[in-house]
């Protein structure tokens, strides 16, 4: 069977994809009982993708019910890389109107009533939940959001972040602190300024003389808002000259 990078989780609603080729169900065994549903494998936009509805299709599983666990392994035999989970979701901010897209960096999870580890049974291990989602895929995300016309809201440099000279971010008129992080190509941290109350930030030169040349780095800005409330920017990649 070939494998599959990508998988898509169906939320209320999207109980099947629009324009998926060449499908076959595929049912997958996995040690923490049966996934949702069959999962339907696919051609979308000329990539091969898993589609999964997370209730099954027909609504027919509560979210208490969800065997997550199943879901994930099942996506992780097929060869899944990246998940993209779409939610319906409302809102009580009048500004995210119906149809809105949104992209969380966080989120809390308030479900009750089910396994929330796949550890346990002998097995002890603490996993980061700092930054619970992927980075690239959120850049992946907001890039087709803004070619389709929906509104999103960048920052942007108005200098490349790795001439040692003070990088000027766009300006956030709400902003109580900036901060830039800065990964390698691995998408591991590198580096991660102090919070500013000012939309310059300073790569110092011993952190800029820890960066090869050629190599491909990104750069992302974290703007605090308010009191634990936080937006980020894409990713910016950049490489030294």
């Amino acid at each position: 069977m070939e494998p599959v990078k990508l998988g898509i989780i169906g939320g209320s609603g999207l109980y099947a994809m629009e324009g998926l080729s060449k499908t076959k169900e595929v049912r997958v065994a996995t040690p923490f009982g049966k996934p949702s549903d069959a999962y339907l494998l696919g051609t979308l936009g000329g990539a091969r993708v898993a589609f999964l509805a997370r209730h099954g299709r027909g609504h027919r599983i509560l979210p208490s019910e969800l065997n997550f666990r199943a879901n994930i392994y099942g996506f992780k035999k097929l060869g899944v890389e990246r998940i993209l989970s779409v939610s319906a979701v409302g809102s009580l901010k009048e500004e995210l109107k119906p149809l809105a897209f949104l992209i969380p960096e966080q989120f809390f999870d308030r479900t009750r009533g089910r396994q929330s580890t796949f550890f346990g049974q002998g097995v002890v291990a603490h996993v980061s939940f700092s930054d619970p989602m992927c980075p690239v895929l959120m850049d992946v995300l907001a890039q087709a959001c803004e070619r389709a016309g929906i509104k999103t809201v960048f920052l942007t440099s108005e200098d490349d972040p790795t001439g040692g000279a003070p990088t000027m971010l766009e300006p956030v008129p709400e902003a109580k602190t900036y901060r830039v992080g800065l990964y390698n190509s691995a998408m591991e941290k590198a580096w991660q300024s102090p919070r500013v109350v000012t939309n310059q930030v300073e790569l110092p030169p011993d952190v800029r003389s820890r960066l090869s040349s050629g190599q491909r780095y990104f750069w992302q800005v974290t703007v605090e808002v308010d009191r634990g409330k936080v937006m980020k920017s894409r990713l910016f990649e950049f490489s030294l000259k």
